[in-house]
């Protein structure tokens, strides 16, 4: 399904109101665009508070963000740490008791070993 947009270029005088601002096209020599319409005080300071509330909004809501992604970080690494000690350990009493032949070929085996789980998991994937 194509969707077709149409859009039709409307001249529009020099100085004209969309909605509630006055619009100033630049394009036209005799505009002048560094004149600011008066704005009373009392809304560009609300708008201004409104804007800064906002960003404070977005600011914590990052932070938030932030803080909770780093304790699960911190969380994950601190697991992983542990599983290496305990992966370590059983490692080192494994090759206590390990006959040297195996240890010496140890390295042979592993590939081995890896080598005939990516050929298992060729055979699962369709």
């Amino acid at each position: 399904m194509v969707l077709h947009s149409f859009s039709k270029v409307v001249p529009v005088p020099a100085v004209f109101t969309r909605g509630r601002w006055e619009c100033i096209d630049y394009k036209d020599t005799g505009a002048n665009p560094w004149p600011c319409p008066p704005v009373s005080s009392g809304s560009s300071s609300n708008i201004n508070d409104k804007i800064e509330q906002a960003m404070d909004l977005v600011k914590t809501h990052l932070t938030f963000a932030v803080r909770e992604e780093v304790d699960i970080l911190r969380s994950t690494i601190a697991n992983l740490e542990g599983r290496v000690t305990l992966l370590e350990g059983e490692n080192q009493i494994l090759r206590q008791y390990a006959p040297t032949n195996v240890i010496a070929n140890l390295p042979a085996l592993v590939q081995q070993h890896q080598q005939q789980q990516r050929e298992q998991q060729h055979l699962h994937t369709p």
